[in-house]
């Protein structure tokens, strides 16, 4: 799934499979150990760029995503940003509904930039890109990451 945003922003998040692959669920429940996706994540601020890879996302969080990016591309009002177990990334609509899509993508911990330095109390929303996307973009993007997902269902 890629997003492009104006001025060279862009974040492309991938699944690389996951975490624990020869893992099985828990018989009668959701076990999140077998659900732990690896995300390679590129990011460009404006300025650099930079990649990670880490099991930040479960398999329905990833699903969520893909909801969420469809729901701004709608125009859903009250809209909350997303929340996901590992706090590595947290995607915001920082733009009005009915005006044009702005997303703002924080990146923590992991999905930091590797110059950031050591992590502390200041940093942690210090690390974001602001995206202003078509609502085509935001759809296909959405669309991506189910493909991607189809190798990956919930065990």
């Amino acid at each position: 799934m890629r997003l492009d945003g104006r001025g060279g922003r862009a974040l492309e998040l991938t699944i690389d499979g996951y975490q624990f692959p020869n893992m099985a669920a828990e018989p009668g429940g959701l076990d999140f150990d077998a659900n732990w996706l690896i995300v390679e994540g590129r990011v460009n601020d404006g300025a650099r760029e930079w990649t990670f890879r880490d099991p930040c996302l479960l398999t329905d969080e990833a699903r969520e995503l893909a909801a969420w990016l469809d729901a701004v591309a709608t125009d859903v009002r009250d809209l909350a940003p997303t929340v996901f177990t590992e706090p590595n990334l947290e995607f915001l609509r920082i733009s009005a509904p009915g005006d044009a899509p702005v997303v703002r993508v924080t990146l923590r911990l992991e999905a930091r930039p590797p110059w950031a330095g050591d992590v502390s109390e200041d940093d942690w929303g210090k690390h974001f890109i602001d995206l202003e996307l078509s609502r085509q973009a935001l759809t296909a993007a959405a669309s991506d990451f189910r493909n991607q997902l189809k190798r990956y269902p919930q065990r």
